[in-house]
Formats: C-alpha cells, sequence, structure tokens
C-alpha cells in the first residue's frame, strides 16, 4: 500500500518481491492466509490496484473463497 520512488525503482524486482514472500501463487497466498488465521487473525486488509480494480477483486475473491 505504498508506491516506489524513482530511487527505489530499479531495485524493487519481481525477484525480490518473491524472495520476500510478497510475489505469491495461488497455492502460496492460500497457504499464507491459512497460517495467519491459524495463528489467530480474524481479518485482512486488501487493497485492490491498477487499471482493472474488478478484475483484481475477483482474482483476490477467487483465492481466499477456494
Amino acid at each position: 500500500m505504498c508506491g516506489l520512488n524513482e530511487l527505489d525503482r530499479p531495485f524493487s524486482t519481481g525477484e525480490l518481491l518473491s524472495d520476500l514472500g510478497l510475489a505469491l501463487d495461488t497455492d502460496g497466498w492460500r497457504h499464507e492466509l491459512a497460517q495467519l488465521e491459524a495463528a489467530g487473525a480474524t481479518e485482512v486488509v486488501y487493497q485492490p490496484a491498477g487499471a482493472d480494480v474488478p478484475r483484481e477483486l475477483e482474482s483476490f475473491a477467487k483465492v481466499v473463497g477456494g
């Protein structure tokens, strides 16, 4: 929920996001959300972004809805 400045942009790669656990496939996100729930989380904040917000919302719903 932040934007990158020009200084950080070249270093914020897909590889970095993957290494940090922020770029996951569907199974990876389901696993992450299950771990949060097992730890006691009852809510998750999600902010869709980009040009196609309805698609982003539908994609998130598919991940969390099974």
